[in-house]
């Protein structure tokens, strides 16, 4: 998850581009990776994180 944004935000900043939403949503990852019951699960994950409910 992180990873695949980290190396989303080097290439926008490499091409000139905005991503203004970018480090918040780095932010949300970073937290989600750390909890146990996220923790090596997909971006779904986040729902749960944020304390909605996976489908």
């Amino acid at each position: 998850m992180a990873k695949d944004l980290r190396l989303a935000m080097v290439a926008a900043r490499e091409a000139g581009a905005n991503m203004a939403l970018a480090d918040s949503a780095l932010a949300v990852y970073e937290a989600a990776e750390k909890r146990h019951d996220c923790k090596g699960r997909d971006f779904s994950v986040v729902y749960r994180y944020l304390g909605g409910k996976e489908e």
